[in-house]
């Protein structure tokens, strides 16, 4: 069996966790937008129900709308119309940064080089290295498991199978990882084994 690291736990809850994660600031940035389009509820009886939405229909048209009402109730302490202020202040460039924040850990656990820490500024070198060699021990923790693997493979079945991380790998259309442009594999990429094994 090979495990994913050092843990010897699956990695799928965890995907399933930053999933859900991402899916829920996305889900607020949806609500946010919304509110902005829905700013005020009115409050009002059924009898003035339709004269409310007509207001509300040529407001966002940019038209303007009188109410007219001769009855004493309208204006009574009971039945007069009250706004429900939800007004919020639009708040979806801070979470883009939660957003992108989530996924940089993410990929941290994957082990590819990212700036998991969002600043405005530039970051220092001491912070740049300090956040290289969070990655790279994730990247390590991971890569070690399956070396070990490969290790039993082989001692089992007398083949010759390593692993090293790509971190330039490709996704194909049907979901499986093919060997970047710039792999220094040999055989793959570029093709310059597969050029100069035909010439001769």
């Amino acid at each position: 069996m090979v495990f994913n690291d050092a843990t010897y736990s699956p990695f799928v809850p965890i995907i399933e966790y930053y999933a859900q994660k991402l899916a829920r600031v996305e889900l607020a940035k949806d609500v946010n937008i919304t509110l902005q389009m829905r700013p005020k509820i009115i409050r009002t009886n059924k009898d003035n129900e339709n004269s409310m939405r007509q207001m509300i229909n040529n407001t966002q048209l940019g038209l303007p709308y009188i109410f007219y009402d001769d009855s004493d109730e309208f204006i009574s302490e009971t039945d007069k119309p009250e706004v429900l202020d939800l007004s919020t202040p639009i708040i979806t460039e801070p979470l883009d940064k939660t957003k992108m924040a989530i996924l940089g850990e993410y990929l941290s656990l994957l082990g590819y080089n990212n700036i998991s820490v969002y600043k405005a500024e530039h970051l220092t070198v001491d912070e740049g290295n300090a956040n290289n060699e969070h990655i790279m021990g994730f990247r390590n923790n991971a890569l070690r498991s399956r070396e070990i693997g490969a290790e039993q493979v082989n001692r089992m079945f007398g083949t010759n199978i390593s692993v090293e991380f790509d971190a330039n790998a490709l996704a194909k259309v049907d979901g499986t990882l093919q060997p970047s442009d710039t792999s220094d594999r040999e055989g793959y990429g570029t093709g310059e084994t597969e050029e100069k094994e035909s010439d001769e």
